[in-house]
């Protein structure tokens, strides 16, 4: 094979990684704090906002990520005359999707903690702001953390879906040199690229789990050996 050819395949395919990479970035930096100011607002239980959320939530994860990318890309401009770039669509889909996701995640993680943690709390005169950044939370993202991980890996297996409207993401571009070609190197190439970065985060995500785990275990260094509390 020739060093000037596979030079300029994986160049070609690194631009669309790019894209992909920006996509991922762009929702999880987007869709975690929303996600974590909702999850905030269910143990006030107040019902008009719960069955929002909840309603929210369903539609969301009732409808495919593609009628959802093309409803905000196609259907917005005829619905409202509102035109968006294709890379805006897609961070706006990607954020409003993984929101009602994680969002139940983390809920579900509020909703495994024990009850008399939230009361002793309030005994010991922490407000709502207090209990839920200093006591509550860190044990949550503790329990969490492996969902998030997955949801996280999520987003770059969906990011296929970009060039449904016209973006050249990493998939798309392997694709065109593999027909344009008919080598299956590309497709090598970006499988490297995909094992590589969600290897990379499975390893940081791995890391953020072993420093939370204090919340869960005891004092040993190896949770290993421990039991939970």
């Amino acid at each position: 094979m020739e060093t000037g050819y596979l030079a300029s395949t994986i160049t070609f395919i690194f631009k669309g990684a790019i894209t992909t990479i920006l996509i991922w970035a762009v929702t999880m930096l987007g869709s975690i704090p929303i996600s974590i100011l909702l999850s905030f607002l269910y143990p006030l239980k107040i019902k008009a906002l719960n069955a929002i959320l909840a309603l929210y939530t369903s539609m969301i994860r009732g409808t495919p990520l593609l009628f959802q990318l093309f409803f905000v890309y196609f259907g917005l401009p005829i619905l409202f005359d509102i035109t968006l770039s294709s890379f805006l669509s897609a961070g706006i889909t990607f954020i409003n999707s993984w929101v009602a996701y994680i969002t139940e995640i983390i809920r579900g993680g509020l909703e495994s903690i024990d009850k008399g943690q939230f009361d002793a709390a309030k005994v010991l005169g922490f407000n709502y702001f207090q209990m839920m950044t200093r006591i509550i939370f860190p044990q949550v993202i503790s329990r969490i953390l492996p969902a998030i991980t997955n949801q996280s890996i999520e987003i770059i297996y969906c990011t296929a879906l970009l060039s449904t409207i016209g973006i050249s993401d990493l998939l798309r571009n392997t694709k065109s040199l593999v027909i344009r070609d008919l080598n299956i190197t590309p497709f090598l190439i970006a499988g490297i690229i995909y094992f590589v970065f969600n290897s990379l985060q499975i390893s940081i995500f791995r890391r953020i789990e072993y420093k939370f785990n204090k919340y869960k275990y005891g004092n040993s260094k190896d949770p290993k050996d421990l039991k939970k509390i």
